[in-house]
């Protein structure tokens, strides 16, 4: 039964990942996907910094069966399961599915919800120029020219604002 909810739960995942990603970037999504597993801790939980993620940039890339298999290996330990959409290539998309296992919460919270099925999100990683609705680069975290003239941009008219901002109020 884990089996089948689990897959119906990866792939309404997988797509509302894509819709997301169509909905914000300007990226051409390839439907050859790669999956990499990587596990949450307490003390690592901050994908959006620029450079969340990048100490997965040397593991394994697995199908969706493999992927699937591991999931479900570890399906009465999962809390919280989040897809990323880690990297997207021109024939290849690289999809990042982060879990936070129950025993990883404290005592009182794991007993609560100890029988709980585990919570599966889809999430894009926006760079900070994009929060005016622009479409942006999936791979932005990635850096480059293009992010780099982006942020220098950003920088420049958010100083301005508060600047502004400052000598009117004070």
């Amino acid at each position: 039964m884990a089996h089948k909810i689990l897959n119906t739960d990866i792939e309404q995942s997988l797509a509302n990942l894509l819709k997301l990603a169509e909905i914000h970037c300007w990226n051409k999504i390839s439907d050859n996907y790669l999956f990499i597993l990587s596990e949450i801790k307490d003390s690592d939980f901050q994908y959006h910094k620029k450079d969340g993620g990048n100490a997965n940039k040397q593991s394994a890339l697995l199908d969706l069966n493999l992927a699937t298999e591991m999931l479900e290996k570890e399906y009465a330990d999962l809390y919280d399961i989040n897809f990323y959409i880690f990297k997207a290539k021109k024939f290849h998309t690289i999809i990042e599915i982060q879990y936070y296992r129950k025993s990883s919460l404290d005592k009182e919270f794991f007993e609560t919800i100890k029988d709980n099925q585990p919570m599966f999100h889809s999430k894009i990683a926006m760079p900070m120029y994009a929060k005016d609705g622009k479409k942006f680069d999936i791979n932005w975290k990635s850096g480059g020219f293009i992010h780099s003239c982006k942020m220098f941009i950003y920088n420049f008219k958010y100083r301005k604002r508060i600047k502004m901002y400052s000598k009117e109020h004070y």
